[in-house]
């Protein structure tokens, strides 16, 4: 998954904006981490955090939540997976981690070691890619896991307040072949408190939408035969699941449906639905549908999210004949019969560009991947991550580049910027490595405390020889204002 190229001081940093800043050794990192590099866009950022357990290892797929107190949204929890040292682990499967802070004052936790896994260098035994909903100051957390070879999907709670870690439990547990290979979980509270988990999982036809819910009696369930959501569709691959509720207390699950038997180059890949109301689900819907004359084209990484009244999903596209990346959302007034070939495309600026490049199912996963968060006011805020070669022609420097960008429906809210194209929240580049799918996945959340909005992201960092998990604020508790240097390898 999350592969480094290279040797240790044969990658140079190269900035593609005119602002890099390292972080420095001081009240919010520990003395003995190195300094590595990051570019952002923006000056509305003023906290900047890394959150990795150790600074020589690689750690990924962080997820971000917010747990409200009253009006506010206190506290900022985040978990990611990260590898242990001395173990032949791939990328970051290791342990999961857990870090927060309170917006009341005080600084981020130690890191909380979520998983019970005794991690083998066999790569037999490891945890990765997990999930988190805040209820409160308790976060509820998913996350995948492999323990004698077999695939499982856990879940336990972590309340701040007393550092009290429940009992792990297991959702489903399925083989020890590729097949079985279990992945993107995502998580959703419903106005009970109860978590509904969505999930990808493998079998001998390729990857299946999953779903189950906890029971107040503590048990998982659903009401699917075999937990399968797209059960109209056993003959085709639907996989990148995404759950929210909604305030009527919905349950809304979002993936994404391949047509195509003949390989990605020949995709159509559609977005489908179900919906939860009163107790009882709907059939699987069509949310987006693409023209049946459109060819080599991939729709997919649908994330959902919901407030109070209001629900949207966010998408990638990919339309191979065009060379094109873009990124597209839909508000659920919009999910209804005849309207299955529309959607919004988000302003084109830094979203629609050229990649020639991309020409295979590789080149397709490094790119956007969105990750959608609806605040209070019912604004739809994302961040998704772009990976461009740079150099090439009369440039005889070619590099790959790796950006992580951000929309809003109100951009103003949080930046103070009056415009409606996306901002280059960070830009990290590394001269020749092609390092691997999803290589700067984001995730975004918008809270708004004593009176101010604030916008919290967490995203992977390449330092140099691994990658690590960093958090971007435009919040002022425990402000590190840092200084501009410039960094260059040679």
């Amino acid at each position: 998954m999350f592969q480094r190229a290279g040797k240790t001081g044969q990658n140079s940093i190269r900035v593609a904006l005119s602002l890099m800043f390292l972080l420095f050794v001081g009240a919010q990192m520990r003395g003995d981490q190195p300094r590595p590099a990051l570019a952002a866009g923006s000056g509305w950022f003023r906290v900047r955090q890394n959150l990795s357990q150790s600074t020589d290892r690689t750690s990924g797929w962080p997820r971000i939540a917010l747990g409200r107190v009253g009006s506010d949204d206190r506290y900022v929890a985040v978990v990611w997976s990260e590898e242990v040292s001395g173990a032949s682990v791939h990328g970051s499967k290791g342990h999961v981690y857990l870090r927060w802070v309170d917006e009341a004052g005080g600084g981020w936790s130690d890191p909380v070691t979520i998983d019970s896994v005794t991690v083998s260098p066999d790569i037999n035994n490891w945890a990765s890619e997990p999930a988190l909903v805040m209820d409160g100051d308790t976060a509820h957390i998913v996350w995948v896991q492999r323990t004698g070879g077999n695939y499982s999907l856990r879940y336990r709670t972590y309340k701040l307040s007393t550092a009290a870690l429940s009992s792990v439990e297991t959702i489903i547990t399925s083989g020890s072949t590729q097949d079985d290979d279990i992945g993107r979980p995502d998580i959703a509270l419903d106005g009970d408190g109860d978590p509904h988990v969505v999930w990808e999982q493998g079998d001998a036809e390729g990857q299946r939408a999953y779903y189950r819910y906890r029971k107040s009696n503590g048990t998982w369930d659903s009401e699917f035969t075999d937990s399968l959501l797209s059960e109209g569709d056993l003959d085709k691959k639907n996989d990148h699941p995404s759950v929210a509720v909604d305030g009527n207390g919905d349950i809304i699950v979002v993936w994404s449906l391949n047509k195509s038997e003949n390989g990605i180059n020949e995709r159509n890949d559609l977005i489908r639905y179900r919906r939860k109301t009163g107790g009882s689900w709907g059939g699987v819907q069509p949310l987006f549908n693409l023209s049946d004359d459109t060819v080599d084209s991939v729709s997919a990484n649908p994330s959902v999210a919901s407030n109070g009244g209001d629900t949207y999903a966010i998408w990638d596209e990919h339309t191979f004949q065009a060379s094109k990346f873009r990124l597209y959302y839909k508000k659920d007034d919009d999910w209804t019969s005849g309207k299955q070939y529309t959607a919004t495309r988000l302003p084109s600026g830094s979203v629609e560009y050229d990649s020639t490049e991309a020409t295979g199912e590789l080149d397709y996963s490094s790119n956007l991947r969105p990750a959608a968060f609806m605040d209070s006011d019912g604004d739809l805020h994302a961040v998704w991550h772009r990976h461009l070669t740079v150099g090439g022609g009369d440039d005889p420097v070619t590099y790959e580049q790796y950006d992580v960008m951000y929309w809003s429906t109100d951009l103003s809210k949080v930046t103070g910027v009056s415009s409606t194209e996306p901002i280059t929240v960070a830009t990290l580049s590394a001269d020749g490595n092609v390092l691997g799918s999803h290589n700067a996945a984001a995730d975004v959340a918008v809270g708004h405390y004593d009176g101010e909005w604030h916008l919290h992201v967490v995203l992977m960092v390449d330092t140099g020889d691994h990658w690590d998990v960093y958090y971007l604020s435009n919040g002022f508790y425990n402000s590190v204002y840092l200084p501009t240097v410039m960094r260059n390898n040679g």
